[in-house]
């Protein structure tokens, strides 16, 4: 009677990760999710309404934000991006949102140089989770302003069964 890949155990039902419940009916929340990827797939191709020339491109790189707090960004950035050549891909180290029923900011931001304020290029506000009924494994950010992007995630429980 279990469902959802669910196992009977002597007439309990121990559920596969991401079920729950007497028969493992009901999707669980996730506790965090992992952006696995990041890509740019739009930024501006103005700066102070002049255009990008090729050898003064945005430096581009994100930020992410839960809240007002700093949570993650690349390890390294796009130097002299084109708008052209869009989209940008980040190699990232993985990055871990544990709160994710909470409201998040995404920066998009040109980096101008060592002790020199960075550049906003644009900023998209999202919440990574907002439904079990909806947990697709790419995000597409896109709210029709200057920036967008696209992310690839996993959802995790805890405790992580295996």
């Amino acid at each position: 009677m279990c469902e959802n890949g669910g196992i009977c155990n002597d007439g309990t039902c121990d559920c596969p990760v991401g079920y729950t419940g007497t028969y493992c009916r009901e999707r669980d929340t996730p506790a965090k999710m992992h952006i696995l990827n990041l890509v740019v797939t739009r930024f501006p191709g103005y700066n102070n309404d002049i255009p990008w020339d090729d050898f003064d491109g945005p430096d581009l790189f994100f930020r992410i934000y839960n809240r007002s707090r700093p949570i993650a960004q690349p390890l390294t950035l796009y130097v002299n991006a084109d708008v052209a050549t869009q989209p940008y891909q980040f190699f990232i180290p993985l990055i871990e949102i544990p709160n994710i029923t909470e409201t998040h900011f995404i920066r998009l931001l040109d980096y101008d140089g060592r002790d020199t304020k960075e550049d906003l290029l644009g900023e998209i506000e999202f919440t990574p989770f907002t439904s079990i009924d909806e947990m697709p494994t790419t995000i597409i950010l896109d709210d029709g302003g200057s920036v967008a992007f696209e992310m690839t995630v996993k959802y995790l429980y805890e405790p992580e069964k295996m």
